[in-house]
């Protein structure tokens, strides 16, 4: 609660500064009151209250960094068909300021969802070795539920946002993470599926979200437009355009 309205009153704030604050905030805390026990396996670094301010904290920085919805109206199908040189200089901020909130989102559920290292099972002790052995294909299988759980928890609290769905769905489509990607409770889910490739605006948009240099490509306008394409990417596009994802999504809910 004590960070909240630091996000909602301030677009200026740094989003990924004040997260790993937070959770700075937490550990301390979280040490302070309790003796310290070792997680189970799989089991999440953060408590459920930290886990919820993860989404929060993103989601209320989103609404402070684009109050008029302008990102949504500049990518959707009517403004990607104006393409970027009808887009103003206020949307074009926006849609920077939105994905910055979303990057700062994924890339913090993609650290809490990481695996623990696995323990070598020579060096358990006796019965533990056994357990250890099998511990790793575990561990993995609870931290992809838990990303799953915190992006549905996301999606559930901005049901209207578009561009969330879109960048998760870009971010698993990217990360070869289909399965995952049909999976995503979202109505607009089949719409993107169905899209095809992005329109040129769309497509450098997203290109620059998922790119290793993301934090300096969303700082402004003109950063984002000269970032290259990450490697990959037009594979990625590749497959969406091939129209392949709406039948796995189909299939999926039995139709």
């Amino acid at each position: 609660a004590a960070f909240l309205p630091a996000v909602s009153a301030d677009a200026s704030v740094d989003l990924a500064v004040l997260v790993d604050a937070f959770f700075a905030h937490h550990a301390r805390a979280k040490r302070a009151s309790a003796p310290p026990v070792d997680p189970a396996p799989g089991a999440s670094p953060v408590s459920e209250a930290a886990e919820r301010a993860l989404v929060q904290l993103p989601l209320a920085a989103v609404r402070a960094a684009d109050p008029d919805n302008l990102a949504p109206q500049a990518l959707s199908a009517a403004g990607a068909a104006a393409g970027v040189d009808g887009w103003s200089k206020q949307q074009r901020g926006a849609i920077c300021a939105r994905l910055r909130c979303y990057r700062v989102l994924l890339d913090k559920l993609d650290f809490l969802a990481r695996p623990p290292l696995p323990v070598d099972p020579h060096k358990a002790p006796g019965p533990a070795a056994a357990s250890a052995a099998a511990a790793p294909a575990a561990a993995a299988a609870a931290a992809g539920e838990g990303w799953s759980r915190l992006l549905r928890e996301a999606l559930r609290q901005a049901p209207s946002d578009e561009l969330l769905l879109d960048a998760a769905a870009w971010w698993l489509l990217y990360g070869n993470r289909e399965e995952e990607l049909v999976e995503l409770a979202s109505p607009r889910l089949e719409a993107f599926c169905a899209a095809g490739p992005p329109p040129e605006g769309g497509r450098r948009v997203w290109a620059a979200f998922l790119s290793p240099a993301a934090g300096e490509a969303l700082e402004s306008w003109e950063a984002l437009a000269a970032t290259p394409e990450p490697a990959g990417f037009g594979e990625a596009v590749s497959r969406l355009s091939r129209g392949y994802l709406l039948p796995r999504l189909l299939f999926r809910r039995g139709q």
